[in-house]
């Protein structure tokens, strides 16, 4: 209690040592993934190009639309996660139009007016920050980002009218899961206490970091197949899948896995084997019995923890001996279409399709 009457008294502010603040503190920058054009250019009326694509008045310039706020909202709640974070997504490495993701940042640093209560800014926690002396801001700070492509070096991001900041996805042509990692900060400010002074201690910047993560597709989706259809003791027909491509990929958020109810990991997209034929020549007619069947429809939902080959069974039933003509086609399959940019999309309800088996 001495030490509250001390401050409440004199009414200095004790700051964390050091000239940094991390992401938690509200004057840190929030990050606003789905700026119109008119927010981009500072209310300027005229199209601009970004990228490969105009972009002009209330158009979120994000694309492709993965990226817009309605399809990435519409994904928070189906998860119930943070809508202040980006979700990852599949998007394609072909066609005549650039990926682009743009962000603006904000902070009570930047854009508030001289004189401005900042108390918030305060590292002190929120219940102590009414004992303490008010902040006003005496000089609006200026703002810059990195960004680290898949854990690489950073490099300084250019801005686009001085107001927001981009990610250029088609830096990375490979498919597969790519990662940018986004470390914006928050500089030059000055913020007075009551006396007129800088409080000692106070952060000289404020940093936050984020990361959008996106799965880069180039192609079909394809694999390895081969048929079993000897039957012996152990067991039924079967086929074998190697070398899918594309491979499972778990959802994130902020690039961290988003875990499900039942603690395991919810996926942006699974590839899919469905596996159709019939009968072409019956080899013992004689010996048929009813509960054999002369025809294969089998979906198989490839789970995260296939490894690099695996075996599913063809039939629930016995299948008529002889020979049969087989067909194998290999799709991807998500929860979250509004995630997932690539061609050929379509909704398919699981409990529609017979045979659906692997869901992980």
């Amino acid at each position: 209690m001495k030490a509250c009457k001390h401050l409440l008294v004199l009414g200095v502010l004790m700051f964390h040592s050091g000239n940094t603040w991390a992401a938690d503190s509200p004057c840190a920058a929030t990050i606003n993934w789905y700026p119109t054009a008119t927010q981009i250019s500072g209310g300027a009326t005229e199209p601009f190009i970004l990228g490969s694509k105009n972009c002009s008045g209330n158009q979120v310039c994000n694309y492709p639309e993965v990226w817009q706020q309605a399809n990435q909202q519409a994904a928070h709640a189906d998860t119930n996660t943070d809508e202040a974070l980006l979700l990852n997504v599949a998007i394609k490495g072909y066609g005549p139009d650039d990926a682009r993701l743009v962000f603006i940042p904000s902070s009570p640093l930047l854009s508030g007016t001289i004189g401005a209560d900042v108390s918030i800014c305060s590292p002190a926690p929120a219940t102590q920050r009414k004992l303490l002396s008010t902040l006003t801001l005496a000089q609006t700070g200026s703002w810059s980002y990195q960004v680290s492509y898949n854990n690489g070096s950073f490099e300084g991001g250019s801005q686009l009218f001085d107001l927001a900041g981009e990610i250029d996805p088609a830096k990375l042509q490979e498919p597969g899961q790519h990662c940018a990692t986004i470390a914006v900060k928050v500089y030059g400010f000055e913020v007075h206490d009551t006396t007129g002074h800088v409080p000692t201690g106070f952060p000289t910047e404020f940093n936050t970091i984020r990361t959008v993560c996106w799965y880069m597709n180039n192609g079909q989706a394809n694999a390895t197949v081969k048929f079993n259809l000897c039957y012996n003791d152990d067991e039924a027909p079967y086929a074998t899948i190697s070398n899918i491509s594309p491979a499972p990929q778990a959802l994130l958020l902020d690039g961290t896995p988003v875990v499900e109810n039942n603690s395991s990991s919810s996926m942006l997209f699974q590839p899919a084997v469905q596996v159709w034929g019939s009968l072409t020549k019956s080899m013992y007619p004689d010996a048929a019995t009813p509960d054999q069947v002369p025809y294969v429809n089998k979906y198989y939902i490839v789970p995260a923890s296939s490894g690099d080959s695996f075996n599913f069974s063809l039939t629930d039933q016995p299948l008529l001996e002889g020979y049969y003509n087989l067909s194998a086609k290999v799709s991807v399959l998500s929860k979250y279409p509004q995630l997932v940019d690539l061609q050929g999309k379509s909704l398919v309800n699981q409990s529609d399709v017979e045979g659906m088996h692997g869901v992980g």
